[in-house]
């Protein structure tokens, strides 16, 4: 089966190539791994009853995700300190989608209004007639009621509501601000520390549009308070939308940071074991093809990138380099050994499909038990991961051979690499494997020596013997196969 697979790939190594070509360039736009989707959703099915009720509740009384924003000053009850408190808490209430801003600047005062009873009526009580029920005989002996605007009838108090702030701020106002707020306990530890140092501005939402603009928002709602602090004060930043876009942002910096040393050390690791820039980029395009379209498909299976997702790259491209070099290994073996470069695709295909398909097989296997998780996230990582690592098995064979295929790095491959090479300049991964093999190919010629001659040059053994292609270091025996030669004795 696998020779008659190996026959296939090769008649169709073209065809196939294209379709890998178009569909890396169909899928090159959807690979954009620096939007980052960290909504709740990716943690919780929409389906999930859970996901439902929490949708309900936030339609009923509101959404629970806040940006909180903590002052901290010395001079925090000031009139320039609560002037800027004022300023910012306008400015970000007129962000959109923000909905409500509470801070010391729309926080109110609630008095309470003393109860005041009705006099005593065994005292004196003023009444005044009542001419309602007047009737032209009873004049003299009219009915009398208490008489409200007098203050007979009963007050039962209230609550005054006023605003915290007062519109023309002194150092008056401020002090008595102070006063008011760590003297009021709906205040005191919830807007303002219990120390008078810290103040806090929540800041909420409307979560049917935030997760579009995030971190738009976010980013706005720094740039309006960070640059105009006053001198002496710090802001801290809090809550879920912080928590969630700090993810985000700890998420791409990594990306930004280890991804260029990460390919450097790669594509040194790789020279170091070919020594020969031509394979390193035959492997490091397969390896960027199947990462392409790992994560296209990703996306094309309804997924979002998340912070998950963002271990797939390296994931992909660690088990892609592994299939990329024994398929390069052995491709080079082949060809040195038997000089046909349609022998060396096909013994390539056919040595290693299976191994391959074993190894890259049970890695999926393993990746896709990941989704009988419930956390959407790590199903989704589950899923992707396991198709990645069957799509870059299907890259990497017909791909890598393919790509090795040009007559260029064939001749380079037959003949540089033969003829001039010392046994150290194929690299540590592949010395001491060629160094016999490509002797026969680069010198197949007879050799007439009689045998009692071979057997005096081998009869002191092997010992310091040394086998150089094109050099005077071995005798060519009968059907090209080299024999050692040890240095004369003195």
């Amino acid at each position: 089966m696998s020779a008659r697979l190996a026959d296939l790939i090769y008649r169709f190594r073209l065809p196939l190539c294209a379709i890998i070509a178009i569909g890396f360039l169909g899928l090159l736009p959807l690979t954009n791994i620096t939007s980052i989707d960290n909504d709740i959703s990716m943690w919780i099915s929409r389906d999930d009853p859970i996901y439902r009720t929490y949708e309900r509740f936030r339609e009923e009384f509101g959404g629970q995700r806040t940006l909180m924003i903590a002052l901290k000053s010395e001079r925090l009850f000031t009139p320039e300190g609560l002037a800027f408190v004022r300023q910012i808490t306008d400015d970000i209430q007129r962000v959109n989608p923000v909905e409500r801003v509470y801070s010391l600047s729309t926080a109110n005062i609630v008095t309470s209004l003393p109860v005041r009873l009705k006099p005593d009526t065994t005292s004196s009580v003023r009444l005044k007639p009542d001419t309602t029920r007047l009737t032209p005989d009873t004049t003299d002996s009219a009915r009398l009621k208490p008489d409200p605007s007098n203050g007979d009838s009963d007050d039962e108090g209230g609550i005054e509501v006023q605003p915290l702030l007062d519109k023309v701020i002194d150092e008056q106002a401020a002090s008595r601000v102070r006063n008011r707020v760590l003297s009021d306990p709906l205040l005191r530890g919830d807007v303002v520390s219990s120390d008078g140092l810290v103040t806090a501005l929540v800041v909420t939402f409307d979560e049917n549009k935030i997760d579009d603009v995030r971190g738009e928002v976010i980013d706005r709602i720094h740039g309006l308070v960070d640059p105009r602090l006053p001198e002496g004060m710090k802001a801290f930043y809090n809550g879920s939308i912080e928590i969630s876009e700090t993810y985000n942002r700890v998420t791409k910096s990594n990306l930004l940071m280890l991804t260029p040393p990460i390919l450097l050390l790669t594509i040194g690791a790789l020279f170091w074991m070919f020594r020969s820039w031509r394979l390193t980029l035959v492997v490091m395009a397969a390896v960027v093809v199947s990462f392409v379209w790992t994560m296209g498909l990703y996306v094309l299976m309804g997924f979002s990138y998340n912070v998950l997702a963002s271990m797939m790259p390296p994931l992909i491209m660690i088990l892609a380099i592994a299939d990329d070099v024994h398929i390069v290994q052995h491709f080079t073996e082949e060809l040195r050994a038997n000089g046909s470069k349609e022998h060396a695709f096909k013994s390539s295909v056919q040595h290693l499909f299976a191994p391959l398909l074993g190894a890259s097989a049970t890695t999926a296997l393993g990746l896709a038990s990941l989704a009988t998780s419930h956390v959407v996230a790590v199903r989704s990582f589950g899923i992707g991961a396991g198709v990645g690592v069957m799509v870059d098995f299907m890259m990497s064979l017909v791909l890598v051979p393919t790509l090795w295929l040009s007559r260029r790095a064939a001749s380079t491959l037959l003949g540089a690499d033969i003829t001039t090479l010392s046994p150290g300049a194929t690299g540590p991964a592949l010395r001491g494997r060629f160094d016999i093999a490509r002797a026969p190919v680069a010198h197949p010629r007879p050799v007439g020596r009689a045998p009692g001659a071979t057997a005096r040059r081998g009869a002191g053994g092997a010992r310091g013997a040394s086998v150089r292609a094109g050099g005077s270091g071995h005798d060519r025996g009968v059907g090209g196969v080299a024999r050692l030669r040890r240095p004369a004795q003195r």
